[in-house]
């Protein structure tokens, strides 16, 4: 488990061979720990082109620097 990792606005915190839930469920979201947390949409991954937008053909849109959305400059469209 991964130190003071965040889950659905909880922090588990490992301690131990024990984990501890956090009492307060008001955790601030860290864009770039590889976890999507409350207020981010994604967070370092990335996904086809095509489930953001259906007038996209093909192509990867990676998770910008802010977790906010998606960059879709790799995304191809049929160019007409």
């Amino acid at each position: 488990m991964q130190e003071n990792y965040a889950y659905n606005g909880w922090a588990y915190i490992s301690d131990g061979s024990y984990v501890k839930q956090s009492t307060s469920n008001d955790v601030p979201a860290v864009c770039g720990n590889g976890v999507t947390e409350p207020g981010e949409l994604c967070d370092g991954n990335s996904v086809e082109c095509t489930t953001l937008d259906p007038e996209y053909i093909g192509g990867t849109a990676a998770c910008n620097s802010t977790c906010n959305g998606y960059n879709e400059v790799n995304c191809e469209t049929d160019g007409w």
